[in-house]
This record gives structure tokens, sequence and C-alpha cells, in this order.
């Protein structure tokens, strides 16, 4: 139980296993921007969300993931999941609702507080396999949502490694120039379990919809709460006059370009990779 913060959230599930239903349509729109509006977009929003930062791979999920969701209204958590899996199956990643382990978690709290107080309780320092800056952010950050993501370091054929989280950083890269002019690495960094807190009190109107499309959003590739969210994003939740009920185009895009970079290949390359295919995709390209 010391071992990881899902340990406790799935402590908290008692019978996990929702009813598989018919997936919920997630409609995403928007309009291409210029060429250099494109490319300031792309540059801030990487940037921003520190995508593949300080020379990580980028984190994404690489099997399946099995939402749940905690704290909703039997109905809306189940159309919350269907919503989460939705935004998921474009990029690839595929949605379990029955017999499986939960390892895409969204608790709902009235009390982020106090839940976050028992889970530091339980886990009293952050695991060798965690990034203890992320750690201490969601144990400490009063922002009414926060997420926490446990990862997982796989050999291409060869499953998961035991090694540590980031060692795949440090591994030595292999260059194979007679199959193709490029330097590849070892290892690819996946998202194993995310665990997303939302605090309803702080977010009072904000509906079940918005909420799940932020969900996705944050759970679906490692990103970092920026210290402002940009007002083109379902980061911002709701503005003066309307609550989004999809990723918007910026985030969509994102993700699309997250899933598409190629895997064996290091942090540098994949930030790049990143953020001009989105440049490229915000164009309309």
């Amino acid at each position: 139980m010391r071992a990881l913060i899902l340990v406790f959230a799935a402590a908290m599930l008692a019978g996990v296993g929702a009813a598989r239903a018919t997936t919920d349509d997630v409609t995403v729109t928007g309009t291409k921007l210029t060429e250099q509006a494109a490319r300031e977009r792309a540059d801030s929003f990487v940037r921003q969300l520190q995508i593949a930062n300080s020379g990580k791979q980028l984190g994404r999920w690489h099997g399946p993931i099995c939402p749940k969701v905690i704290g909703a209204p039997e109905q809306e958590a189940k159309r919350f999941m269907r919503r989460i899996a939705a935004i998921a199956r474009p990029l690839g990643v595929a949605a379990q609702f029955a017999n499986c382990n939960a390892n895409f978690i969204v608790i709902l709290t009235d009390d982020s507080t106090k839940l976050i107080d028992k889970i530091e309780r339980n886990v009293p320092a952050p695991p060798s396999t965690l990034d203890p800056i992320a750690f201490r952010k969601l144990l400490h950050d009063d922002a009414p949502i926060r997420w926490w993501y446990r990862f997982g370091i796989s050999a291409p054929g060869g499953g998961f490694l035991p090694s540590p989280v980031g060692a795949s950083d440090g591994q030595p890269i292999v260059f194979q120039p007679n199959e193709t002019p490029r330097i590849k690495v070892p290892a690819v960094r996946s998202i194993s379990a995310a665990l997303i807190v939302i605090d309803r009190r702080k977010l009072l109107g904000v509906p079940y919809d918005t909420l799940s499309a932020y969900a996705a959003f944050v759970g679906l590739a490692e990103i970092v709460a920026p210290k402002q969210a940009p007002p083109y994003s379902v980061l911002a939740l709701c503005d003066e006059s309307s609550c989004p009920v999809a990723p918007s185009f910026t985030d969509a895009a994102l993700l699309e370009t997250v899933y598409k970079t190629e895997d064996q290949r290091d942090g540098l390359y994949h930030r790049i990779a990143v953020t001009n295919a989105l440049a490229a995709r915000l164009e309309g390209k």
C-alpha cells in the first residue's frame, strides 16, 4: 500500500467493473491558423505543458486504459468514462470497461485536501519510480484539478523492463546505419496508470462533460499544468460565456501528434517532432 498512490485509490473502488456501454460521441471543431500563428501557438503550447521536457521521452499509453470514475452519480460516471474512451479511440488507445484493473482513475470529491491528506499518510514519501516534484505537487498544490502518472519502461517486443522510471533517459543510444540513418533508443517510456483528482467544491457549475474532456486530455499524455491555462485549451475550463464540452482543436491536435510521433527516439527529438507536427496541424496541413 505504501508503494503506489494508486493502491490507495484502488482500495476505494471496492468491486470495479462498469457495464460496457455505447460510446458517446465527442466532436472537436476548430479553425485553421496562419503559418506564423500556428507556429507561435505550437511553440507556446508545447513549452507551457512541458511536453518531453528535460530530455525525457514522451509519456503516453502503449496499452489499453481501464477507466474508473469515483464520486459522480452512476449515470454521470458511466458517461464520463465513455467520453474518455471516445477521446482515446482515435489515438489508437483502446478502452476496457469490464474485467480489467482500473488504471485511469478519476476521483471527484468535495474535499480534495482531506483526500490528498489520506493519500499522503499512506504514501509518506514518493516511491523511487515517481517524479518527486510531481508527487509533491499532487499532495500540496491547491489547484482544483490535480493529476499524477505512473510510468513503465518497456523494450519493444520484450515487455516491461525491471528498471526504475527514467532509466531509459540515460541508457546508451543505438545507431543502426545499415537499417536507417537515425539514432534509436532501446526502450520506450509508457504511462501505466493515471490518477486525476477533481475538487467539485472549487468547480461548482462546471458540467461533467467539461470535466471529462479535461480529464481525458491530461490523462492521455504526460503534461504539466501551466501556470496560466491558455484560453484556447480545455485546461482553461470555463470562460464568461461557456464551458467547453470537448478538448479544443489545439488539445486534440496535440494528442494526435503525440501519438503519431515515433516511439524509439530521444526526448529532444520528441519535443521537436511534436512541435513541428502540431504547427502543421494547426495550419491545416
